[in-house]
């Protein structure tokens, strides 16, 4: 049969594409329908009112994506999401990428301040040490501005002193007012004072 751009359906040629069209891709259907362009496989169905199976289109569709994405993983850098690494979560805190390797991970993001911490120090912490920011600022995770409470229970010793006392920020200028004032926090204040971090 020879090929012409005029050339018109026959009724048994759409008897076909309505069976073909909906799970067959138009590529293919160009062979089939001996036809130039699969353009014109498309005007012919719309023409028809008819559509492709969505099942089929997703499928080949997850097909190809799960080929690439086997090839190219979007993880890091590569993720179009990627903001450095670094993300603020509930309560305020920064968490850093640290991999999974890292203990006391979640999903392979460790709380920043912990972190530096441990790196700048050189040590790793137990689970129960917390490590507390100077400032109350959450994102100020400069080494200078964290210390390291031994147990939860004395951190919140700490905090509870200071609420009793009305001292709402803790600096390195007003540290001996503060060891003055709290007995409980005699040994932290005397740590910061002398630029230590861990009491």
């Amino acid at each position: 049969m020879k090929k012409s751009k005029f050339r018109r359906w026959t009724p048994e040629e759409d008897k076909l594409l309505r069976e073909l069209y909906p799970r067959t891709a138009n590529s293919e259907l160009v062979k089939i329908f001996d036809r130039t362009h699969p353009a014109k496989i498309y005007r012919r169905a719309v023409k028809l009112g008819l559509s492709k199976d969505r099942g089929l289109i997703s499928e080949r569709t997850s097909k190809r994506m799960k080929a690439w994405y086997a090839e190219n993983p979007p993880t890091g850098a590569k993720n179009n999401n990627w903001q450095g690494g670094g993300m603020t979560r509930k309560g305020g805190y920064v968490y850093e990428y640290v991999g999974y390797e890292y203990p006391f991970n979640n999903k392979g993001y460790c709380p920043q301040h912990r972190f530096i911490a441990e790196e700048s120090l050189d040590i790793i912490l137990e689970p129960q040490m917390i490590v507390h920011h100077i400032d109350f600022d959450k994102k100020n995770n400069d080494i200078e501005n964290l210390f390291i409470f031994p147990s939860n229970s004395e951190h919140m010793s700490f905090h509870m002193n200071l609420r009793y006392n009305n001292i709402k920020q803790i600096t390195k200028t007003n540290i001996w007012e503060i060891k003055q004032r709290l007995q409980d926090g005699e040994r932290l204040a005397v740590a910061v004072a002398m630029g230590s971090n861990v009491i």
